[in-house]
């Protein structure tokens, strides 16, 4: 077959010898082995694929326990496969019906395999940078004389060397994994984000595409972009963008926001809402400079901040004080939705 090298967990060191005397015993070439420390999760448990079964698990047993209903459509999974899956801590659901379940679940899974990953919206060179120093050091310095920690595929290509790969097990630090791909976003140009968001929502997210058109999608793709730290944010339930993928009526207000923004003050967030939703909706252009514009000369006309006007009308349309930009906040809602949401929020939250 042409291998001549086998890098392997060191789990499997005691079999390396049964494998060489067959090899011998059939004439064989022997290729070099080298075995590797394992790579375990941040809690010191060995990183596995059972993991996502594992906390799908915990999760089906508390919600099933309350709302077993909900668990007897699943797709490609039936209910009873799913009690007896529940109950064996080494069983494991096939992929798709693991994934079904976590949508039904709200939950989102712990990325294990390389396709788990790119669903999670990392690029790739992010995660070969990320792996490649579980393990192993370039032993080379930063500018800052610090280890050097960020380098390309090709980088990592010239400089391997099996010497620098440590002898202990690597823990896989999530965050830290977040915190690269953050900064690898955040340098990226605007039309290479918007490409590569393009084609993770071809991949994962079709029902982009057929609720937005390109223009709607590249605007929310830039206005979004500098609040990313992966690819999915756009469109994650708890990411920058949930207020676009929302009903009007669907808004949920977050309490401490109400109470600070739209409560509090003189005049209180709620008068603001009321005045500045007039002067909205007389806008022909409804763009985000024309947006922009209009909520600062009615903060001037009336003595306010900015934050006392623009904090209100955020509560409002996404259900929070933070948000992208006000102007292309409320642009890419459109100026119908504002108004809605406007009128929604002042009925059910003063």
């Amino acid at each position: 077959m042409g291998v001549t090298h086998v890098l392997r967990g060191q789990e499997h060191v005691n079999n390396t010898p049964r494998h060489v005397a067959l090899q011998r015993a059939l004439s064989l070439p022997e290729p070099h082995y080298l075995h590797v420390p394992l790579i375990f999760n941040a809690d010191g448990s060995k990183m596995s694929k059972r993991d996502k079964d594992k906390v799908a698990r915990a999760a089906y047993k508390e919600q099933c326990a309350l709302h077993p209903e909900r668990f007897l459509d699943v797709p490609g999974v039936t209910a009873p496969e799913l009690a007896k899956w529940a109950k064996d801590k080494r069983s494991q659901l096939a992929t798709s019906a693991l994934v079904a379940l976590a949508e039904r679940l709200e939950l989102d899974l712990p990325a294990i395999s390389v396709e788990d990953f790119r669903r999670a919206g990392y690029l790739p060179g992010t995660l070969c940078n990320y792996l490649g120093l579980l393990g192993f050091s370039p032993g080379e310095k930063d500018s800052e004389g610090k280890d050097r920690e960020r380098f390309d595929r090709d980088y990592l290509a010239d400089r391997f060397e099996a010497s620098r790969i440590g002898r202990s097990n690597a823990r896989f630090d999530r965050a830290k994994l977040l915190a690269f791909s953050a900064d690898d976003i955040a340098a990226l140009t605007d039309d290479a984000f918007w490409s590569l968001w393009e084609a993770w929502c071809t991949r994962y997210a079709t029902w982009v595409s057929e609720r937005f058109d390109e223009e709607m999608r590249k605007r929310i793709a830039l206005a979004l972009k500098s609040r990313c730290k992966t690819l999915a944010d756009i469109t994650s339930p708890s990411g920058p963008g949930a207020f676009l993928f929302l009903a009007d009526d669907e808004i949920l207000y977050e309490e401490k926001a109400v109470s600070k923004h739209l409560r509090k003050g003189e005049p209180d967030g709620f008068s603001v809402l009321e005045a500045v939703r007039e002067a909205l909706g007389s806008l022909a252009d409804f763009s985000p400079e024309a947006i922009e514009e209009t909520v600062r000369v009615f903060s001037e006309e009336r003595g306010l901040g900015m934050g006392k006007v623009a904090q209100p009308l955020r509560v409002a349309v996404t259900g929070s004080a933070a948000s992208p930009p006000l102007g292309d906040t409320l642009a890419l809602l459109g100026s119908a939705s504002v108004s809605r949401r406007i009128t929604r929020c002042l009925a059910e939250c003063r």
